[in-house]
């Protein structure tokens, strides 16, 4: 039962960190494209 546990605690942390690369990486598209919106909306005005 103790591998168990242990595989357990693995797959965890592998949700976790994949977790956190998703929200980074969601960032950083948000970030790329405001700043895009951004740059556009500058040419208009």
């Amino acid at each position: 039962m103790l591998w168990l546990m242990r595989f357990r605690g693995l797959v965890l942390k592998v949700w976790l960190s994949s977790q956190q690369n998703i929200k980074s990486l969601w960032s950083n598209m948000v970030s790329k494209v405001s700043a895009m919106w951004i740059s556009h909306l500058e040419k208009k005005l």
